[in-house]
C-alpha cells in the first residue's frame, strides 16, 4: 500500500504527542503479540497477523525515529 505525502507528514508529526506516543505504545504491544505462534488457530489467522504485522511495520517507518548507528574508526585504521 502506498502512503500519500499528506498522511506521511501526519504520522511523522504524531510521534511528538501524547497520544502518539501512546499510540507507538499500544502498536508495539500488538506486534508482540501477533508474534506469539502458541496463539494461533489456523493458516487464515497466520496470514492475517502476517498482513497486519506488515501494515504497522509501514506506520512505524514514519512514525519512529530514525537510528543513526555511528562507526567509530578503529585505533588502528
Amino acid at each position: 500500500m502506498i502512503i500519500s505525502s499528506q498522511i506521511q507528514e501526519k504520522l511523522k508529526q504524531i510521534k511528538e504527542s501524547p497520544q502518539g506516543f501512546a499510540l507507538i505504545e499500544y502498536l508495539n504491544q500488538a506486534k508482540r503479540e501477533m508474534n506469539d505462534v502458541k496463539s494461533m488457530q489456523s493458516w487464515e489467522e497466520v496470514l492475517g497477523r502476517k498482513f497486519a504485522l506488515k501494515v504497522i511495520d509501514d506506520l512505524f517507518v514514519f512514525m519512529e525515529d530514525k537510528k543513526v548507528d555511528i562507526k567509530n574508526k578503529n585505533q588502528y585504521e
